[in-house]
C-alpha cells in the first residue's frame, strides 16, 4: 500500500517542480543568431536557414519541442497598433545541457500575408534593424530528461540587423570594352558593396510573456542574405540617367562583403549638349580616380525559374545603391 502511494505521490511532488525548472529554462534563455539566410523564394514561401547557440539556459539538460508551427508577427512603422501575422514555420527539437546549446535548422516559411510580407521586405532592406515577434501556444518541455511539462505559451521577440541599402558600395573596376550593338557604349562595372553584421540588439526568449527578462540580452550577429536572382538597375549619375546595366548571373546577397559584376551600356546622346557636357565631368573624374555619385535606382530582380516573386520585387524596388 505504501508503494502505490509513493507511486502516486512522488510524480504529483516532483512534476510542478520539473514544470518550474522546464519553464525558467524557456523564460531565460537568451539565442544567439549567428547566420541566417533565405533561398529558393516564391510567391507563397521561402527555405530560411538559421544556426546561432542557445545560452543562460541553467545547469539542468533540457530539451524543447514545438508541437505546432511557430507563427511570425511584423509590426509596420505605418501602424505600430497592429501586427502582422507575416508568416509561419516549424521548428525542430532544441537541446540543451550545462548552460548552452546549439542551433542549426532549415526550415519552410510559409507567406501568410502577401502584402504585408511585401512591406517588411522593403523594410528588411532599407532599414538598420526588424523585429519578429514568434509565438506558439503549444510547446513541451522536458527538464532532466523525464517528466515534460505540456502546452507551455512561448514567446520570442527575434531582432536582426537589416540590410539598411547596404554600406561601403564602391566601384573597383570600370570598363568601356567597345561599342554596343543596342547603341551607345558596352559597360563592364565590377562593384562591392556589405551587407552589414555584428549590430548589438536585443534578443531573447520568454515563456508566457511577451517581455524578456532584464539579463536576457544578446547581439544579433548577421543580417539575412537573401536569393535575389539578376539584379536589373538604371544607371544615374544626377539626374542624367547613363543606361541600363544587370548582373552577369544570378545574386546570393550574404552577410558581409559581396562582389557583383554588372554588364551593360551607355546610352548615346550625340545631340543633347547639356548631357554631353555631364558625361565629359564623369569621364574627367573617373580618369582622375575622385569618387563619382553614380546611383542604381529602379531595381528589379529575375530568377533563373522565370518566376515572378512579388514580395521580392516590391523589397527590391526600394533600394537605391549610391
Amino acid at each position: 500500500m505504501l508503494l502505490v502511494i509513493a507511486a502516486v505521490a512522488i510524480p504529483l511532488l516532483v512534476f510542478p517542480i520539473v514544470r518550474g525548472i522546464a519553464k525558467h529554462a524557456l523564460s531565460t534563455s537568451v539565442l544567439h543568431i549567428d547566420a541566417s539566410n533565405i533561398t529558393f523564394p516564391s510567391n507563397e514561401s521561402f527555405t530560411l536557414t538559421l544556426e546561432g547557440q542557445v545560452k543562460k539556459v541553467g545547469v539542468f539538460p533540457a530539451q524543447l519541442y514545438f508541437e505546432r508551427p511557430v507563427r511570425a508577427y511584423w509590426v509596420s512603422p505605418r501602424n505600430t497598433t497592429r501586427e502582422i501575422q507575416i508568416g509561419h514555420f516549424a521548428l525542430e527539437r532544441i537541446g540543451v545541457a550545462a548552460g548552452h546549446g546549439r542551433i542549426k535548422q532549415q526550415t519552410t516559411f510559409y507567406i501568410d500575408d502577401q502584402a504585408g510580407f511585401a512591406e517588411f521586405a522593403q523594410y528588411l532592406i532599407t532599414q538598420d534593424a526588424f523585429t519578429w515577434r514568434l509565438k506558439s501556444e503549444s510547446v513541451q518541455a522536458k527538464a532532466l530528461g523525464f517528466i515534460a511539462a505540456n502546452k507551455l505559451d512561448f514567446v520570442k521577440d527575434l531582432t536582426l540587423p537589416g540590410m539598411a541599402n547596404f554600406t561601403n558600395i564602391g566601384i573597383y573596376d570600370f570598363q568601356l570594352p567597345g561599342d554596343d550593338p543596342a547603341g551607345g557604349v558596352s559597360l563592364s562595372v565590377g562593384a562591392s558593396l556589405t551587407n552589414p553584421r555584428c549590430v548589438p540588439l536585443p534578443l531573447a526568449l520568454t515563456a508566457s510573456s511577451s517581455r524578456a527578462p532584464p539579463d536576457s540580452v544578446s547581439r544579433a550577429r548577421s543580417s539575412f542574405g537573401i536569393q535575389i536572382g539578376v539584379l536589373t538597375a538604371g544607371l544615374y549619375y544626377g539626374d542624367l540617367y547613363l543606361g541600363p546595366a544587370q548582373t552577369s548571373s544570378p545574386v546570393n546577397l550574404t552577410t558581409g562583403p559581396n562582389y557583383l559584376h554588372l554588364v551593360g551600356r551607355l546610352v548615346p546622346y550625340q545631340d543633347d549638349p547639356a548631357a554631353l557636357a555631364q558625361l565629359s565631368t564623369l569621364f574627367s573624374s573617373y580618369l582622375n580616380g575622385d569618387t563619382i555619385p553614380v546611383q542604381a535606382r529602379g531595381l528589379s530582380i529575375a530568377l533563373p525559374s522565370g518566376e515572378n516573386i512579388a514580395w521580392l520585387s516590391t523589397g527590391i524596388s526600394a533600394l537605391t545603391l549610391n
